[in-house]
């Protein structure tokens, strides 16, 4: 996609939005960043898990500054347990998630989607958590911060039938073609 494609492409989307990129590794940056963080409501990160940590902008990091903020981190496998450092793409988030298998022809080995079933909905699920700390800092005056796993989500959206599977005893297994 060259420059102009991808800038029709924002203009729907960045609508009325603005926005301002920052290096994180210089201190002055960071500074300006904490800076618009004591105002903010939410944060939103995207870095692997640590990096936040490394870069002095973590929950922890924002939450002494402005205890109201919800700090939401989305990463491939959240922010604990054994896969959280692992590089991940959406095509390792659905093998995760258990939905890889599910995808092509019966009697043919899986293949790769030709849409992109991790990411679609991520920011949607994102969303909705985000929202629900929101109407939860109403209540307590304080802020928290909200875990988004990309493999989880899907797993999540999966989760009806995965359900019939359960109830009946049918293994799932290339359905459709996608």
């Amino acid at each position: 996609m060259n420059v102009s494609e991808r800038t029709k492409a924002f203009l729907p989307m960045g609508r009325n939005k603005r926005s301002i990129a920052l290096d994180l590794k210089d201190a002055r940056a960071r500074q300006a960043f904490l800076r618009l963080v004591d105002r903010a409501d939410v944060v939103v990160e995207g870095f692997r898990p640590g990096v936040a940590a490394r870069l002095g902008v973590d929950y922890e990091a924002i939450h002494a500054r402005n205890p109201r903020v919800v700090y939401c981190s989305i990463s491939g496998y959240g922010q604990t347990g054994p896969y959280a450092q692992l590089v991940g793409h959406d095509l390792n988030y659905i093998s995760v998630a258990g939905v890889l298998g599910s995808i092509g022809s019966p009697g043919q080995p899986p293949r790769s989607p030709e849409r992109r079933r991790g990411l679609r909905g991520g920011g949607l699920f994102a969303a909705f958590a985000i929202l629900a700390a929101i109407v939860a800092r109403e209540k307590t005056g304080r802020g928290q911060q909200v875990d988004m796993a990309m493999s989880e989500r899907i797993a999540l959206a999966r989760l009806p039938r995965r359900a019939d599977t359960l109830a009946t005893g049918t293994r799932l297994g290339p359905a459709r073609t996608t």
